[in-house]
């Protein structure tokens, strides 16, 4: 039980230990991971809604849209869904209720 609780006291000095600070807000090692899986859940929902985008214009087979605007349309939707998911990471990073110590 000892060893369990000194590993468990070891890792949340690794994850809680502040590297630096912006501003007030400390930045650890557990805000950085949280923001690499934001940025990665954001990276996968804006390539799959750019997919989603192109299908639905092929799929309709519709010729009002050429394919210089369906690849318009759907980068446009792809830059919007990174900043959203930019700027909520970016908040989530500096917020102190993400702070898990």
């Amino acid at each position: 039980m000892n060893m369990f609780n000194f590993l468990q006291e070891w890792l949340s000095g690794i994850f809680t230990t502040t590297w630096f600070t912006i501003g007030a807000t400390p930045i650890s090692l557990t805000r950085v991971l949280g923001l690499a899986l934001i940025l990665v859940l954001v990276w996968w929902i804006a390539k799959t809604i750019e997919h989603l985008v192109v299908w639905l214009a092929e799929a309709n087979d519709s010729k009002s849209l050429n394919e210089s605007s369906v690849y318009a349309i759907s980068r446009i939707s792809r830059y919007l869904i990174w900043f959203i998911g930019l700027i909520l990471g970016l908040n989530l990073l500096a917020s102190p209720w993400v702070a898990w110590h």
